[in-house]
C-alpha cells in the first residue's frame, strides 16, 4: 500500500513539474539599421501553450515604448515587429505568470549604435570645473596611511590605505598590493574601482603577480570614517547617496567618488616602484563609470577597461533615448526641476569625460539587455571618445553582467599592454 501511495505521489509531482509553463523570446537579428524591421518571437513551452496571454513591454526609444498583450498560437508562439528610427537600442521583455510568479525573459537589438550621440552637450566649463579641483588635488600632499596587511602570498606586500581629502566621510580607503622586493621604477601600475553595493574592498594580492608583477590598487567607492573604517553602502549614513542632491553639481555624490580614483591614480604614481608608463584603471558597472573618469581626469592613463559602465548619459532619457544607473529621472529632484538635475548630472557624466580620452587605449562590454546600464548610454560614451585605440564589446544576450567573453577578452588586452605597451 505505501509503495503505492508514493508511486502516486511521484506520478503527480512529474505532472506538476511538466505542466509549468516557461517563456522565452528572441529576436530576428543582434544589429539592424533606422527604420528596418525587427520581430520578436515570444515562445510559450510546456503544457496548454495555445492561446497563452504574454505580457510584451518595449523599452528603448520613447517613439517604441510601450506595453501590450500578444496571444500565442497553437504552437505557443507570438511575434511582435518593431520599427526603431532612433540611433540605440531596442529591449523587448515578455512575461507569464506562472503558478501566481511573473516568468521573465528578455531579447534585445543594437540600431545604428555607431550613429547614438549624447542626450545633451557637455558643459561650456566642464574642463575648467575639473580642472579646478585637480589643482586642489594635487597641492595636497598626498599623507597617505598605509596599515600592513597579512596575507597568503609569500611574494606579495599588501596594505590598507587609506587617503586623507578632508576627514571623516571624505578619505578615500583602498587596499595596495605590491610584489615584495620590487625595484624602482619596475612596475606597471593597475587601478581596480568597483560596482554599486561594494564598501570593504578585498586585498586581491594575486593581481600583483600577474602578468610579470604589477602594483595593484583596489578602491572602494564609500569613504572612510574618522578611524579609517569604510562606510557600508547599503546602510547607514552612505543610503541612498546614488540620488543624493542631483540638481547641485557642487554636492552630487560622484563628484567626491572621482576625486577619490584621481586621488587613487596619483597614489600610484607617487611610488618610486611605478615605472612612469603604464598605468591601466578598470571596472565594472559603477566602476566602469569610474574607469571613464579616471581616463578623462588622468591623461597618464594608458588603459581603461569598462564594463557596462554605469553614470553615462544622464540626458538620455530627456531626449527621448535611455540614461544608465542611477537614473536621474526617477529621483524627486528631477520631477521638481529636470532642468536643474540635468545641467548638475552633466559634470559627473561619464560620456563628458569620455570625451576626454584621447590617447589611452580603451576596451568597453556592454550587453543588449541590460536595463541598469542600456547600451544606448554606453554607445553614447563609446563613440565620443576620441582615442583611435578603443574597442566595444558587444554580448547580446547579456544583461548587466560581465560573461566570461567578455571578462577573458579584456583580460587579454590587459596582458597585451603590460606586455607592449600598446
Amino acid at each position: 500500500m505505501m509503495k503505492q501511495a508514493v508511486a502516486l505521489l511521484c506520478c503527480c509531482l512529474a505532472v506538476v513539474l511538466t505542466a509549468a509553463e516557461k517563456v522565452s523570446v528572441v529576436a530576428d537579428k543582434n544589429e539592424a539599421k533606422c527604420g528596418e524591421k525587427i520581430t520578436f518571437t515570444v515562445k510559450v513551452s510546456g503544457d496548454n501553450v495555445a492561446k497563452k496571454s504574454v505580457h510584451i513591454e518595449l523599452m528603448g526609444n520613447k517613439t517604441i515604448r510601450g506595453k501590450k498583450k500578444v496571444v500565442t498560437d497553437a504552437a505557443g508562439t507570438a511575434k511582435i515587429e518593431v520599427v526603431s528610427n532612433h540611433p540605440g537600442s531596442v529591449c523587448c521583455l515578455a512575461q507569464i505568470k506562472v503558478d501566481k510568479k511573473w516568468q521573465k525573459a528578455y531579447a534585445g537589438v543594437a540600431i545604428d549604435k555607431e550613429k547614438v550621440v549624447p542626450g545633451r552637450p557637455a558643459p561650456a566649463d566642464f574642463n575648467e570645473f575639473w580642472a579646478k579641483i585637480k589643482q586642489e588635488l594635487d597641492a595636497r600632499p598626498m599623507d597617505a596611511v598605509l596599515t600592513p596587511l597579512q596575507v597568503k602570498n609569500r611574494g606579495v606586500k599588501a596594505y590598507k590605505v587609506i587617503f586623507p581629502m578632508g576627514g571623516d566621510g571624505k578619505d578615500g580607503y583602498a587596499k595596495f598590493s605590491i610584489p615584495a622586493g620590487a625595484k624602482a621604477k619596475s612596475l606597471p601600475a593597475f587601478l581596480m574601482v568597483h560596482g554599486a553595493g561594494t564598501s570593504e574592498v578585498p586585498v586581491m594580492d594575486n593581481m600583483a603577480l600577474r602578468f610579470g608583477g604589477m602594483m595593484f590598487l583596489t578602491l572602494s567607492p564609500m569613504p572612510a570614517d574618522s578611524k579609517g573604517v569604510v562606510y557600508p553602502a547599503r546602510k547607514g549614513r552612505f543610503t541612498g547617496y546614488r540620488h543624493w542632491n542631483a540638481d547641485d553639481r557642487d554636492k552630487i555624490y560622484f563628484k567626491e567618488m572621482f576625486q577619490r580614483v584621481y586621488r587613487g591614480l596619483q597614489f600610484l604614481k607617487s611610488r618610486p616602484e611605478w615605472n612612469g608608463k603604464i598605468l591601466i584603471v578598470s571596472g565594472t558597472s559603477q566602476g566602469g563609470g569610474q574607469a571613464l573618469a579616471a581616463g578623462g581626469l588622468e591623461p597618464q592613463v594608458t588603459l581603461v577597461t569598462a564594463h557596462v559602465p554605469a553614470i553615462c548619459n544622464h540626458g538620455g532619457f530627456a531626449a527621448g533615448g535611455d540614461s544608465g544607473w542611477p537614473h536621474y529621472q526617477a529621483t524627486p529632484a528631477y520631477r521638481k526641476n529636470p532642468e536643474a538635475v540635468l545641467k548638475a548630472s552633466a559634470y559627473i557624466d561619464g560620456v563628458n569625460f569620455a570625451r576626454n580620452i584621447k590617447n589611452a587605449r580603451v576596451f568597453i562590454s556592454t550587453g543588449f539587455i541590460d536595463r541598469t546600464c542600456p547600451p544606448e548610454s554606453v554607445f553614447a560614451a563609446f563613440n565620443v571618445i576620441p582615442s583611435a585605440r578603443k574597442k566595444l564589446f558587444c554580448t547580446p544576450t547579456a544583461n548587466h553582467r560581465v560573461p566570461d567573453t567578455a571578462r577573458k577578452a579584456a583580460e587579454k588586452v590587459w596582458e597585451d599592454h603590460i606586455k607592449t605597451g600598446r
